[in-house]
């Protein structure tokens, strides 16, 4: 989530698109460390969620989040950016999930509901049916929108869809179900470090040549695609470099978990603020013109804003807390779980 807030502060502060020169290379190089954050989010939602019990209320949560802050934060965003207030726009506050408000949440919460049923297929497959699959996969809708134009992919979105995220999900169960951890941890995590670095290098150096050859800025960035090559082996790599490191202490532990529980709540609050939090709200603009001062504007505004987002979401929590429970509302979500992802039988049918 650092990376993805470091990635939407490059692109509104001005420092990608406004920049010149060695500054402009600095940021797009900070662009490239950072842009694998969201498949790697998926693979770590994959690997863990392939052989983990379904839960409905999960779904739920995420809802709630959305719904908490959707409206305030957008009405923020327009006060301060003086956008005029339009029926469309209330409507994608009050209704962000159906509307597409948040592109990351809709195609999360779409896998999130089918992955039970993409877990069950795996489960089924042999090993060979799988790689097969696996294999398909990513020649169709990772290698072919690299290396062919744009407009030829099957997802033009740049892998910002439920379909491509379908396809991480099943590389994560690869990682899960036949890469086993005791043969990943042969692998020296200097090599996987070196090697994301390389890639990440390789992708701002991709930008840099192209635009030497009088290629247009769109063009040139075509590598930055979520379904790019080269940010796929990145986040790859990076979440192979986690799970062969050594298990963090207790103490060190407790207190990642504490800050990253609500990471999820972080990306939605921010995310309609983002026109006006990096120019308005926080001067990070001011600063970006020089790599010495953008570096640490964009480092300490990172961690300003997932800080806060963090307290406002404790205070949401603590709020809810003082409600009582819904048990009418546990038991749909129990009767969901028994029905599609537990019990098919006829009398679980019945009894939904």
């Amino acid at each position: 989530m650092l990376m993805v807030l470091t990635l939407h502060c490059l692109a509104k502060s001005g420092a990608l698109y406004e920049q010149s020169g060695s500054v402009n290379v600095f940021y797009w190089i900070l662009e490239s460390l950072c842009i694998p954050a969201v498949d790697l989010f998926m693979l770590i939602t994959g690997y863990f969620s392939v052989n983990a019990r379904f839960r409905s209320r999960n779904i739920w949560r995420v809802l709630v989040i959305v719904w908490s802050y959707s409206f305030l934060t957008s009405l923020l965003n327009a006060q301060l950016a003086g956008y005029s207030m339009t029926a469309k726009s209330i409507m994608r506050m009050l209704i962000p999930i159906i509307s597409q408000k948040y592109w990351f949440v809709n195609a999360w919460l779409a896998l999130a509901v089918i992955s039970p049923f993409l877990s069950r297929l795996i489960t089924a497959l042999s090993k060979a049916q799988y790689r097969f699959l696996l294999c398909f996969l990513l020649l169709f809708m990772v290698l072919r929108p690299t290396l062919f134009p744009r407009e030829w992919a099957q997802d033009p979105s740049t892998g910002q869809t439920v379909f491509f995220f379908i396809v991480l999900y099943f590389l994560a169960g690869w990682l899960r179900l036949y890469v086993p951890l005791n043969q990943l941890r042969r692998i020296r995590p200097i090599i996987l470090r070196c090697l994301y670095l390389v890639l990440a290098f390789v992708l701002a150096f991709s930008r840099l040549l192209m635009l030497r050859l009088n290629i247009s800025e769109g063009t040139a960035i075509r590598f930055y695609g979520y379904d790019s090559v080269i940010v796929v082996l990145q986040a790859v790599t990076l979440f192979l470099l986690f799970l062969v490191m050594k298990p963090l202490s207790e103490n060190t532990g407790r207190i990642v978990n504490a800050l990253s529980k609500n990471s999820f709540a972080v990306y939605v609050i921010h995310f309609s603020l983002n026109p006006v939090l990096w120019r308005v709200l926080l001067p990070t603009s001011r600063y970006v013109s020089k790599i010495g001062s953008g570096f640490l504007a964009i480092f300490f505004s990172v961690c300003i804003v997932y800080l806060i987002c963090i307290m406002i979401e404790e205070l949401r929590l603590q709020l809810f807390a003082l409600f009582p429970r819904n048990t009418h509302l546990e038991s749909l979500f129990q009767k969901w779980d028994a029905l599609f992802f537990e019990d098919t039988s006829p009398d679980a049918a019945q009894s939904f």
